[in-house]
């Protein structure tokens, strides 16, 4: 797919994610501080990129200007996607001993590790998990483009319907999703944060 945009950007363009691309995506998405994993740092997230990308569960894609790496977005595709099952739990408590002298991150990691889970009534086959643009490439279309190209992924997939949870706190990722179509759930909390769902047709 390719997205000729204005602003004098040569082009953008959405491509599967590559394993040379794992480390870029880390940085950007500890850079944008997306969801509880960001404050664990560029090495857990690589970590944790190179490993979905070798997972059934789920596909990652990257937006990319000529070399640059300016978006990308996580899907889940499959009921068994979590973070643990993707990077594993003997992974996980590696990294955990690593951060036991750093209450902050050590605190998270276990919130992480035994999060409570969602009611049944809110898991669903297909999500959006992360969705990222570069700060600098704002406001230039390229997240109504990510989310074309995610719609066409589940399309592919043959799913109906599909959903993004997020912090009801975060209104702009709030009012992007229901620009995009999303029908806003009724809130539910998780473990401390209270959370919103949002579906969208793909018929």
């Amino acid at each position: 797919m390719i997205y000729e945009s204005h602003e004098g950007l040569e082009q953008i363009s959405i491509r599967p994610c590559r394993s040379t691309d794992a480390e870029k995506v880390a940085k950007l998405h500890q850079e944008l501080q997306i969801g509880n994993i960001a404050i664990f740092g560029r090495e857990f997230l690589t970590r944790f990129y190179e490993q979905v990308l070798v997972s059934n569960t789920c596909e990652l894609h990257v937006a990319h200007d000529k070399e640059k790496i300016v978006g990308f977005f996580l899907i889940k595709t499959s009921l068994q996607y979590s973070i643990r099952n993707v990077l594993g739990i003997k992974k996980l408590f590696i990294f955990l001993a690593r951060t036991i002298f750093q209450p902050k991150i050590f605190s998270s990691f276990l919130y992480l590790a035994f999060a409570p889970r969602r009611p049944s009534s809110k898991i669903m086959n297909h999500e959006l998990i992360y969705l990222g643009v570069c700060k600098e490439y704002h406001r230039m279309g390229i997240g109504r483009l990510l989310f074309g190209s995610i719609r066409d992924r589940f399309k592919i997939i043959g799913s109906r319907k599909f959903a993004v949870t997020v912090d009801v706190e975060d209104s702009a990722a709030i009012n992007f999703y229901l620009s995009m179509g999303g029908q806003q759930q009724e809130d539910y909390v998780i473990g401390t944060k209270r959370v919103s769902m949002l579906i969208f047709s793909n018929t």
